[in-house]
């Protein structure tokens, strides 16, 4: 038991580690505001190999009261993405000003006071015409904000999203004073919010079960409910048996999961994307997905969050005209993908002939070329290979080959076929004289598949696969159905 025990604090100690070594780099900085007539420090923590020329890539999250979450924040985003649910992010701490002793952040969070709003005002204008320019010019990114705040700062981050809901893509509260002026959000949400329509913001707060009940987070929560448009993603999640100070890591972990909830970095597929169906002969599809919000339907309507998740233990059988509609329901537009696939019968008099035996050699042959696409065939000159992988293309001056494969398949039993072409760049795929696959390349499908119930005998299957520079080389596999395993995928036979 001892050595167990020894093994888990060993693989714990491992696990932290890996979480804190993709951490990252800090750069303490400081900025003048003319907004608020003083000089703010910020700290920016970058994300592991940061680099400047590939700005599109990276987020940004604006921490308030960023003196108090100088590890618990990073710790918690780091966790997240070290499980895969968010992307590489600059985050930016806001630390308070102390004037004689005493922290200011009253002053700027609240939105009004004894100042009638001077501070929150000021504080808000150094943020989105100080701060956001200071960050965009030293640290190049997507132009994509988010918004962090804890307790006051919770109240600051709620009123700026019912005031200026096009700051930021995502405001997150921790534990918000919503009770705060007689519990005045609740009021300017009820005017607010109808006014958002077509907004795709995302609000996330946190609580725990007292300020829910006793703080306002209840009252919050039915208007956000009552009020709150379609287009608008929010969520409040509330935490039993924690304190006001002790949610926080649960609730930061939490937020952004929410805030880049759909995001993974596989995307899903089905396989077959394409297939001719016999009637009641049934095909299960493939299914490759991660993602915890990918939902699908089969009766022709939009997936819905009450849909059925798309699963690898889901079993989606094909045995008649169906349509398939996939979507991924993220809660940013970029990561919300969608997929319909169109199942249709066979039309027995386009069925697939048999051919005679004839030669059942393989012919592989490549051809080079400056494609971007795969081209028509007419005119392309074609060098045979046996060993095609060793011819260079940069030597020859080529940018991309094709690599061309004639085979005469024997089928021994009837049954599904699935042919599947991995190549991004382009692919075709004959059976026979019949085009089943046809992708020149842009834009980039990825996988490209077909399906189609074949009955004994030989058929000639032919393919054209594009590879372009230093791409991984394309390749074409063929699997098919037995009557004592629906699971195809594991049956693969060689061309």
């Amino acid at each position: 038991m001892l050595s167990i025990i020894r093994v888990f604090i060993v693989s714990i100690s491992l696990f932290i580690g890996c979480v804190h070594a993709q951490s990252n780099f800090n750069q303490k900085d400081s900025i003048f505001s003319s907004s608020l007539q003083e000089t703010r420090k910020i700290e920016v923590i970058l994300p592991k190999n940061y680099d400047a020329k590939i700005k599109d890539v990276y987020d940004v999250l604006y921490v308030l009261d960023g003196e108090w979450y100088t590890e618990l924040l990073p710790n918690a985003y780091n966790f997240a993405k070290s499980a895969g649910f968010v992307p590489n992010t600059i985050i930016v701490l806001i630390p308070n000003i102390y004037i004689k002793g005493i922290n200011q952040r009253n002053r700027d969070f609240e939105p009004f006071n004894k100042n009638n709003g001077a501070g929150y005002a000021a504080f808000l204008s150094f943020l989105e015409k100080e701060l956001f320019i200071f960050i965009d010019k030293q640290y190049p990114n997507s132009g994509k904000r988010s918004l962090l705040g804890s307790s006051l700062g919770g109240l600051f981050t709620v009123y700026t999203f019912l005031t200026n809901p096009d700051i930021f893509k995502a405001y997150l509260a921790c534990d918000p004073n919503l009770d705060w002026n007689e519990e005045y959000l609740s009021k300017l949400a009820v005017k607010r919010l109808p006014e958002f329509k077509n907004k795709k913001s995302i609000l996330f707060i946190a609580t725990n079960d007292y300020s829910f009940k006793a703080n306002g987070g209840y009252n919050f929560r039915q208007t956000l409910t009552a009020k709150a448009p379609e287009s608008l993603h929010w969520q409040v999640n509330t935490y039993q048996n924690e304190t006001h100070y002790s949610l926080q890591y649960k609730a930061f972990y939490d937020a952004l999961r929410y805030s880049y909830s759909g995001f993974c970095l596989e995307k899903f597929d089905l396989i077959p994307k394409d297939a001719l169906i016999e009637l009641n002969k049934p095909l299960r599809l493939y299914i490759s997905n991660k993602n915890p919000t990918v939902r699908f339907t089969i009766d022709g309507k939009e997936p819905t969050m009450k849909s059925s998740r798309l699963s690898p233990d889901e079993s989606i059988v094909i045995n008649r005209k169906t349509i398939v509609k996939v979507k991924n329901l993220a809660t940013r537009e970029q990561y919300a993908d969608s997929m319909n696939l169109f199942f249709n019968l066979t039309d027995r008099s386009k069925e697939m002939k048999t051919e005679q035996m004839g030669d059942t050699s393989t012919v592989h042959f490549v051809s080079l070329g400056m494609w971007m696409e795969l081209p028509s065939l007419k005119n392309i000159e074609s060098i045979s290979s046996t060993q095609t992988d060793s011819i260079n293309t940069k030597a020859n001056n080529y940018t991309s080959k094709i690599y061309f494969t004639r085979k005469k398949i024997k089928v021994n039993q009837d049954g599904y076929y699935v042919f599947v072409a991995d190549a991004p760049d382009g692919s075709r795929l004959y059976l026979g004289d019949k085009l089943l696959i046809n992708h020149p390349g842009k834009p980039k499908f990825g996988i490209q598949s077909f399906a189609v119930y074949l009955k004994r005998g030989y058929y000639t299957v032919k393919s054209q696969l594009l590879q372009i520079g230093d791409a991984k080389k394309p390749i074409l596999r063929v699997f098919k159905t037995t009557k004592l395993n629906d699971k195809w995928w594991e049956n693969e036979i060689q061309l």
